[in-house]
């Protein structure tokens, strides 16, 4: 009867746990809610990045230069979020050659490139921010 008490009571702080965490997470989709600067262009770059893997798979032309990139260093950060002063702005370079070494390659070696600016996503991602770390990972493309 007890180990059943003990049991129940656990479920109950999982659910409740788990209740809160579900609100939280679902507060911070929802389309009213401001995001930072900051945040807005890394979706950007997301959306792109996503958009020229797929174009390579496809052997299509490469979708356009993301708009608003060149603000990365000027964009206003999350309140409260840590980003290393040292370090943001060289990764913000490597990013930026990045996309213009990707945009630059011949046919051949576009999908180099393109691994080559995913890694500049999580070189800095690494240091500043980890959370989109696992969805970066799955961003590069096999080359064997």
């Amino acid at each position: 009867m007890r180990e059943l008490k003990l049991c129940l009571i656990v479920t109950l702080l999982f659910c409740g746990l788990w209740a809160c965490n579900t609100k939280n997470s679902s507060e911070k989709l929802t389309p009213d809610t401001k995001q930072s600067e900051l945040a807005a262009l890394m979706r950007i770059m997301e959306t792109h990045g996503d958009e020229v893997r797929v174009a390579l798979r496809n052997e299509q032309a490469l979708p356009s230069r993301p708009e608003g990139i060149d603000l990365l260093l000027s964009a206003k950060a999350t309140p409260d979020m840590h980003i290393d002063q040292g370090t943001f702005p060289v990764f913000v370079q490597q990013y930026l050659q990045g996309i213009d070494a990707l945009y630059a390659a011949s046919s051949l070696n576009r999908e180099e490139a393109y691994n080559a600016v995913v890694q500049s996503c999580s070189n800095c991602h690494i240091v500043n921010c980890p959370g989109p770390l696992m969805k970066i990972d799955k961003m590069f493309i096999n080359l064997q």
